[in-house]
């Protein structure tokens, strides 16, 4: 049941992307998150090229992360984008 929700949740996400666009670095990229999609710990890597998503730029720590990223099936794409624009 909570998995359930927290998907809802994180798919009504998709429709207005991250709020928060003040994100320094990761802001002059025109990536949505300030972390890593993947990691949700270390902080975007400019020198990464970043993924799209549901028309949104989404960035990584690094190319691992990325590969990591294309990877995941489009339920856990949503998990993981959620969580990261919830840390900007």
């Amino acid at each position: 049941m909570k998995k359930a929700l927290f998907v809802l949740v994180a798919t009504s996400l998709l429709g207005v992307g991250c709020a928060n666009q003040n994100r320094g670095d990761s802001a002059s990229m025109g990536v949505v998150n300030a972390r890593c999609a993947i990691t949700n710990s270390g902080p975007v890597n400019p020198a990464i090229e970043p993924a799209m998503y549901k028309g949104q730029k989404v960035g990584f720590c690094c190319a691992g992360c990325k590969a990591k990223w294309e990877a995941l099936s489009e339920g856990e794409k949503a998990e993981h984008f959620a969580a990261a624009c919830a840390t900007n």
